[in-house]
Protein backbone atom coordinates (compact mmCIF):
# COMPACT_ATOMS: atom_id res chain seq x y z
CA UNK A 1 0.00 0.00 0.00
CA UNK A 2 2.65 2.45 0.69
CA UNK A 3 3.66 2.35 -3.00
CA UNK A 4 0.94 5.56 -3.87
CA UNK A 5 1.08 6.54 -0.67
CA UNK A 6 1.83 10.28 -1.66
CA UNK A 7 -1.24 9.79 -3.98
CA UNK A 8 -3.25 9.41 -1.06
CA UNK A 9 -2.18 11.87 1.24
CA UNK A 10 -3.88 15.07 0.71
CA UNK A 11 -1.44 17.48 1.96
CA UNK A 12 1.74 17.65 0.07
CA UNK A 13 3.84 18.95 3.03
CA UNK A 14 2.78 15.68 5.15
CA UNK A 15 3.17 13.36 1.99
CA UNK A 16 6.52 14.39 1.78
CA UNK A 17 7.11 14.45 5.51
CA UNK A 18 5.74 10.82 6.11
CA UNK A 19 7.63 9.61 2.86
CA UNK A 20 11.43 11.18 4.29
CA UNK A 21 10.74 9.17 7.84
CA UNK A 22 9.74 5.96 5.87
CA UNK A 23 13.24 5.91 4.28
CA UNK A 24 14.99 6.53 7.19
CA UNK A 25 17.79 4.16 7.89
CA UNK A 26 16.03 3.10 11.26
CA UNK A 27 12.97 1.81 9.90
CA UNK A 28 12.06 -1.77 10.21
CA UNK A 29 9.44 -3.39 8.14
CA UNK A 30 6.21 -3.47 10.58
CA UNK A 31 3.76 -0.55 9.64
CA UNK A 32 1.76 1.47 11.73
CA UNK A 33 -1.72 2.12 9.73
CA UNK A 34 -3.38 5.49 10.62
CA UNK A 35 -7.25 6.01 9.78
CA UNK A 36 -6.52 9.55 9.10
CA UNK A 37 -3.42 12.44 7.79
CA UNK A 38 -4.17 14.07 11.43
CA UNK A 39 -2.74 11.13 13.62
CA UNK A 40 0.20 10.79 11.07
CA UNK A 41 1.32 14.32 11.90
CA UNK A 42 0.79 13.96 15.32
CA UNK A 43 2.97 11.14 15.50
CA UNK A 44 5.93 12.07 14.04
CA UNK A 45 6.00 15.49 15.32
CA UNK A 46 5.24 14.46 19.40
CA UNK A 47 3.59 11.01 20.07
CA UNK A 48 6.69 9.55 19.09
CA UNK A 49 8.94 11.70 21.53
CA UNK A 50 6.37 11.05 24.05
CA UNK A 51 6.81 7.11 23.77
CA UNK A 52 10.66 7.56 24.14
CA UNK A 53 10.69 10.32 26.88
CA UNK A 54 8.04 8.03 28.72
CA UNK A 55 10.42 5.01 28.21
CA UNK A 56 12.66 6.65 30.85
CA UNK A 57 11.57 9.94 32.93
CA UNK A 58 8.60 8.38 34.77
CA UNK A 59 6.84 5.66 35.67
CA UNK A 60 3.69 6.18 34.65
CA UNK A 61 1.42 3.33 34.22
CA UNK A 62 0.81 1.93 30.91
CA UNK A 63 4.64 3.16 29.97
CA UNK A 64 6.66 1.96 27.34
CA UNK A 65 9.98 0.34 27.52
CA UNK A 66 10.34 -0.51 23.72
CA UNK A 67 9.81 2.50 22.58
CA UNK A 68 12.49 1.91 19.66
CA UNK A 69 10.06 -0.56 18.17
CA UNK A 70 7.21 2.37 17.53
CA UNK A 71 10.16 4.60 15.97
CA UNK A 72 10.99 1.47 13.53
CA UNK A 73 7.36 1.32 12.46
CA UNK A 74 7.26 2.76 8.70
CA UNK A 75 4.03 5.20 8.72
CA UNK A 76 1.19 4.38 6.21
CA UNK A 77 -2.44 5.53 5.28
CA UNK A 78 -5.84 3.62 5.51
CA UNK A 79 -8.96 5.58 5.84
CA UNK A 80 -11.15 2.54 5.67
CA UNK A 81 -10.00 2.21 8.93
CA UNK A 82 -11.49 2.73 12.02
CA UNK A 83 -8.59 3.08 14.21
CA UNK A 84 -4.95 2.70 13.77
CA UNK A 85 -3.10 -0.88 12.54
CA UNK A 86 0.22 -1.96 13.28
CA UNK A 87 1.52 -5.16 11.27
CA UNK A 88 4.55 -7.03 11.17
CA UNK A 89 6.17 -6.13 14.07
CA UNK A 90 7.50 -7.16 17.61
CA UNK A 91 5.20 -4.87 19.35
CA UNK A 92 3.16 -6.25 21.78
CA UNK A 93 -0.52 -5.30 22.88
CA UNK A 94 -1.55 -1.97 21.87
CA UNK A 95 -0.43 1.88 22.61
CA UNK A 96 -0.37 3.91 25.67
CA UNK A 97 -3.64 5.88 26.58
CA UNK A 98 -1.93 9.54 25.86
CA UNK A 99 -5.70 11.34 27.11
CA UNK A 100 -4.11 9.51 30.84
CA UNK A 101 -1.03 9.88 30.91
CA UNK A 102 0.02 12.06 33.98
CA UNK A 103 3.60 12.31 34.47
CA UNK A 104 4.50 14.13 38.05
CA UNK A 105 1.07 16.39 37.31
CA UNK A 106 -2.90 16.52 38.08
CA UNK A 107 -3.39 17.35 34.16
CA UNK A 108 -3.39 15.14 31.10
CA UNK A 109 -1.00 15.27 28.05
CA UNK A 110 -3.51 17.41 26.18
CA UNK A 111 -3.63 19.44 28.80
CA UNK A 112 0.22 20.14 29.04
CA UNK A 113 1.01 20.23 25.51
CA UNK A 114 -2.47 19.96 23.41
CA UNK A 115 -1.72 23.26 21.78
CA UNK A 116 1.42 22.91 20.62
CA UNK A 117 -0.43 19.26 19.14
CA UNK A 118 -3.31 21.51 17.39
CA UNK A 119 -0.22 23.53 15.70
CA UNK A 120 0.89 20.45 14.21
CA UNK A 121 -1.85 19.62 12.44
CA UNK A 122 -3.17 22.78 11.49
CA UNK A 123 0.16 23.28 9.52
CA UNK A 124 -1.03 20.53 7.22
CA UNK A 125 -4.13 22.56 5.99
CA UNK A 126 -6.40 21.79 8.59
CA UNK A 127 -7.28 25.18 10.16
CA UNK A 128 -9.84 24.47 12.73
CA UNK A 129 -8.63 21.60 14.44
CA UNK A 130 -9.09 22.54 17.86
CA UNK A 131 -8.52 20.87 21.14
CA UNK A 132 -12.17 18.68 20.77
CA UNK A 133 -10.51 17.34 17.54
CA UNK A 134 -7.40 16.33 19.10
CA UNK A 135 -8.84 14.32 22.16
CA UNK A 136 -10.92 12.19 19.68
CA UNK A 137 -7.95 11.55 17.98
CA UNK A 138 -6.04 10.69 20.21
CA UNK A 139 -8.63 8.24 21.64
CA UNK A 140 -8.19 6.23 18.95
CA UNK A 141 -5.01 5.07 19.66
CA UNK A 142 -6.28 3.31 22.46
CA UNK A 143 -7.87 0.84 20.16
CA UNK A 144 -5.21 0.45 18.36
CA UNK A 145 -5.11 -3.09 16.58
CA UNK A 146 -1.74 -4.75 16.93
CA UNK A 147 -1.31 -8.12 14.23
Amino acid sequence: MTDNLAERIDDDDLAERIIEFNESNRRGTGRIFFPNERLAALWIHELLGQLSDGAWENHWPGRVDSWEDYYSLRIDLDTELSWPHIENSTIEGGLVDFLNRKPQRDDDLVDIIGDRMVEYVRQYGNPDYDEDDLREDLLLLNDTVVE
